[in-house]
């Protein structure tokens, strides 16, 4: 089955190189619109069991986008003092690359109509591990425990103790780092579209 990638990813800041990050907490970041289904609730229902849960490790969360939802959801954490949660707003260009550079893993746990997003095929340059649904165009390129942890499940729960298996395994994390590079560098960024396009176009008789 051919996988079709609907649009191009933005590498016009990704690193060059894999530069590792220094000791500090793990970070979790989510890129969205603010709108219902996009996932908000399950992430930030999972950070607050994270950040409540003894673990020894240190967790921050960091929320770009904006919507209808965004205020709401701010809200939500003042309600429940959770803390360590960044919201960003809408972020693009150099807001956007350190987003993604400071990251340790894109939290996606999307159940809206989804494509591919760019937000995945980003976050894949950054070579930042993917936790997500399997929905629409996703599963075709994030596969479980290989470039990142998939779940059916809507269980903030579930996806807690999934990037909790992921903090306890740095070498799984390290493959899933180096998996995305690998995928991203061959096929979203804007050359390799060009190249995939001229060659469809090439094939037609």
């Amino acid at each position: 089955m051919v996988k079709f990638v609907p649009t191009v990813a933005d590498n016009s800041y990704a690193p060059d190189r894999e530069d590792e990050k220094s000791g500090r907490s793990f970070n979790l970041l989510f890129i969205a619109g603010f709108v219902h289904g996009k996932g908000m609730d399950i992430v930030l229902r999972s950070f607050e069991q994270l950040k409540r849960s003894s673990n020894g490790v240190s967790f921050e969360l960091t929320m770009a986008g904006d919507g209808p939802e965004l205020e709401s959801w701010k809200q939500f954490v003042s309600d429940k003092n959770i803390p360590d949660v960044s919201f960003k707003g809408h972020v693009t260009g150099l807001e956007k690359h350190n987003c993604f550079l400071n990251a340790d893993v894109l939290f996606f746990p999307s159940y809206y109509a989804e494509g591919l997003p760019c937000v995945i095929m980003e976050a894949m340059l950054y070579g930042l591990p993917v936790v997500t649904r399997p929905i629409g165009g996703i599963p075709d390129w994030v596969k479980h425990n290989i470039n990142g942890w998939v779940s059916e499940s809507k269980d903030p729960d579930v996806f807690a103790e999934g990037i909790l298996s992921l903090v306890r395994e740095p070498n799984l994390l390290a493959s899933m780092k180096h998996a995305n590079l690998k995928i991203a560098s061959e096929n979203f960024t804007p050359d390799k579209l060009r190249e995939k396009i001229t060659q469809a176009y090439s094939s037609i008789d």
